[in-house]
């Protein structure tokens, strides 16, 4: 299956905005959702309202990122689900007592915010990436004095993502044919075996890939050829993102 990081794009209108400017708005956004204090129910309530937009803002980019995004949202409640069971200090008592067990208010205001805090920077981070070619994305990091070096392990880095599902499809396809009636516990079992021989058909394609880019003149650095201009829509957004850094401080 295609990664929905390699569709460039439908006509969504941020696919048409300056890729440095959405970065630019991304960061001021991002640490403006870090600085974000949480000290009511009323930033509580403001918060999960910017957090449905931004989710609706994605899923307006592309309606199948709802999988990424509900996965994201298990694996931050995972992550965060024993905040509610501890206290901000030692002389807060507990909100609620099940059979022993204790919920703090503070813990759970720490828990919602801090999931809700995670999956806005999830979605903005979602945006800018999935409305914006790579190459341009690795431009907008050159326009930022970001070395040639890790814009060359980005692009590379990139590209081996696409390596590592291919492989990992092959092996799928050789195992089914080869064993098509065995059970789940088997099938586990052979994958685990596999692991060495993925990595080791991954590292050999890793290097033929770094060869043929050597082959086509590849020398460490990447040049970009198209160029893109600064529109109103651009200072728009970046005025948006500004006044929400600036109210977050005030």
């Amino acid at each position: 299956m295609e990664l929905l990081l390699q569709q460039t794009q439908n006509d969504h209108w941020m696919v048409r905005l300056n890729s440095l400017g959405k970065m630019l708005s991304a960061i001021i956004l991002i640490a403006g959702i870090l600085a974000l204090p949480i000290r009511s129910s009323f930033h509580l309530a403001w918060l999960t309202a910017w957090t449905l937009t931004l989710i609706a803002l994605v899923l307006s980019v592309n309606i199948k990122l709802i999988k990424y995004l509900s996965r994201s949202a298990v694996m931050f409640l995972l992550l965060t689900i024993a905040l509610p069971f501890h206290p901000a200090s030692a002389q807060e008592a507990a909100w609620i007592k099940i059979d022993g067990v204790a919920l703090y208010q503070s813990g759970v205001q720490q828990l919602a915010a801090t999931f809700l805090k995670a999956m806005q920077i999830l979605a903005v981070s979602m945006i800018v990436v999935v409305t914006t070619p790579y190459t341009r994305l690795l431009k907008s990091l050159q326009r930022l004095q970001i070395p040639d070096w890790t814009l060359a392990i980005l692009m590379y880095m990139f590209r081996l993502i696409f390596l590592m599902e291919q492989e990992m499809a092959r092996m799928k396809r050789a195992m089914n044919a080869r064993s098509a009636k065995i059970g789940l516990k088997r099938k586990l079992q052979i994958l685990i075996a596999f692991t060495g021989v993925y990595l080791a058909r991954l590292m050999d394609r890793s290097e033929r890939g770094y060869q043929a880019m050597v082959s086509r003149g590849f020398r460490g650095k990447i040049e970009f050829w198209d160029e893109e201009f600064w529109g109103l829509k651009d200072g728009i957004l970046l005025a948006i993102s500004a006044t929400f850094f600036l109210g977050v401080l005030l």
